[in-house]
């Protein structure tokens, strides 16, 4: 009886990530088309973090941490959101290690001739133990925060580094890692149906440090 998450090789969102167990397997099986589909243990009550890593010519820029916000919905993983605000209350020894073991993996792909910005996911759970569970190889969810600060800093923005990156250049990483996001976000608020989501949504409306995006 133990949750096992589903979910296709391609992808671009977590609309298709499903919760599967054996007493959905029958109903999720039917939803399911002919795709390559990866199957990997439910680690309970864990946390769903994010890196964006930025790679150039002999750089590999690894920016903050944000916290996805996810939602279990009919038997599905839905991301509705990001925050780095809380992801810094993240035990700082963690947070380093997850930047670390980042810039291993970003070093590692810039030897396959890897250009540009992509995201890497990790799980954290109660005992402190990091999972590394994927590579995203595009902008993510929470790109409209990260390049909000890097403006405010009068940085180039993730777009522009993007670029810097596919044409072969250095980019200097220490102008890029010290910034701080002090921003979160959150929607699809026909999903948030509870007192947590609901009130974050309330909160964040009502601050100017947070964004709401309702679909």
């Amino acid at each position: 009886h133990r949750d096992l998450h589903s979910f296709p090789t391609r992808r671009s969102s977590d609309l298709g990530t499903f919760l599967l167990n054996s007493n959905n397997e029958y109903d999720i099986l039917k939803q399911l088309d002919n795709s390559l589909y990866i199957v990997s243990p439910k680690i309970n009550n864990a946390l769903s973090l994010n890196v964006h890593i930025c790679i150039g010519m002999n750089s590999e820029t690894v920016f903050p941490i944000s916290l996805q916000l996810v939602r279990q919905e009919n038997n599905k993983l839905l991301y509705i959101g990001a925050d780095y605000i809380e992801a810094k209350n993240i035990d700082v020894r963690i947070q380093e290690k997850i930047k670390s073991v980042s810039r291993i993996i970003a070093k590692t792909i810039s030897t396959l001739g890897y250009k540009g910005v992509l995201g890497l996911d990790f799980l954290l759970d109660k005992d402190n133990k990091l999972y590394f569970v994927e590579i995203n190889p595009r902008f993510q969810g929470s790109t409209v925060l990260l390049n909000k600060a890097l403006v405010n800093y009068e940085k180039e923005s993730i777009y522009q580094l993007n670029e810097i990156a596919f044409a072969g250049q250095y980019i200097n990483s220490s102008k890029y890692e010290s910034i701080i996001v002090n921003s979160s976000f959150v929607f699809y608020k026909q999903y948030n149906t509870d007192d947590y989501y609901i009130n974050l949504y309330n909160k964040m409306n009502n601050s100017p440090t947070y964004t709401v995006l309702s679909d």
